[in-house]
Order: structure tokens, then C-alpha cells, then sequence
């Protein structure tokens, strides 16, 4: 079926530093490049260096998935992104959000887990890595969230 992109796979890195590669589940099939889902939201969560709003009024899940959508198609990503995630309660779903997001739109992604941001730049850096997202509102209060986007080497990524 045309938009239909091939089957993906998603690895997670264990705190023992081995990676697995988990096959795509049925959930995760069901999102599917031809049905990008629309944005309601406004884009006062896009800012200069990152994307950041209150959760869940600025950013929610269906703002994650639209967000990986649109990151993967703008720059034409190939190959593998690494996503990682800070210890706000939200980040968890929105982390698996981009994800589905992502893989829906034809790239494996590499699940970087619980991080520093830093991590994400490094991740950036390694071979086969086309872009690092971690989702993070950095300093700004629990009620706040959002996503820090490398691409390929740490280079800088203005969603504005």
C-alpha cells in the first residue's frame, strides 16, 4: 500500500549499555504516514533552540506525534534518531509519542531512556544517528514541557 511505510524497529539501550531490538507492535502499526494527525494547537510552544509549553494545554501526545511527523518529513531524516527523555511525569507519554511518531514516519529509533540532554548531543554524534530529540523543558517548571532537537553532529536545529 503506497504511505505506507515498511516495518521499522525500535532498540532500547540497557543501564548495562547492551541494545535490543524490539519488533514494532500492533499499536505502533496503526499510526501510518498517511494519516498525520492535524494540529489544533497554537505554536506559541515553538521557540528559538526548542519547543516548550505547559503540558498538557501547549504540548500533549497528539502535539508529539504531529511534531515527529513534521521533523521527519522537513529534514528528510534517514536512518536512525535517538530519543531520550527528563523525569517529568509527562515525559514518559510524550517520549512515546515522538516514537510512534517517528517510526510511523520510516526512521528506527534508538530509546536513550531516562537522560541528560547532553546525552542527546553526544547520541547525535555517532554513527548512523540522524537526529537526537530529548524530551525536556530544561529549567522551566514541572507544569512545562517540551523537546530539544539536534540533527546529525549537534548541529543546531531552529524550529522558528
Amino acid at each position: 500500500m503506497k504511505g505506507v511505510p515498511r516495518a521499522r524497529r525500535i532498540t532500547s539501550i540497557s543501564p548495562s549499555g547492551k541494545s535490543s531490538a524490539k519488533p514494532r507492535t500492533q499499536a505502533d502499526k496503526l499510526t501510518s504516514c498517511g494519516s498525520i494527525p492535524t494540529m489544533k494547537h497554537t505554536l506559541t510552544a515553538f521557540r528559538l533552540g526548542d519547543i516548550r509549553g505547559i503540558f498538557p494545554t501547549e504540548i500533549d501526545d497528539a502535539f508529539a506525534l504531529a511534531f515527529a511527523h513534521g521533523v521527519a518529513h522537513h529534514f528528510k531524516l534517514k536512518g536512525t534518531v535517538a530519543v531520550g527523555r527528563d523525569m517529568r511525569d509527562s515525559s514518559p507519554g510524550l517520549q512515546q509519542s515522538l516514537i510512534k511518531g517517528l517510526l510511523a514516519s520510516g526512521v528506527d529509533v534508538v530509546d536513550l531512556g531516562l537522560c541528560a540532554t547532553e546525552l542527546g548531543y553526544f547520541a547525535s554524534s555517532l554513527p548512523g544517528i540522524a537526529a537526537a530529540i530529548v524530551v525536556t523543558a530544561s529549567h522551566n517548571p514541572a507544569a512545562f514541557n517540551g523537546f530539544k532537537l539536534v540533527l546529525k553532529n549537534g548541529k543546531a536545529s531552529s524550529c522558528i
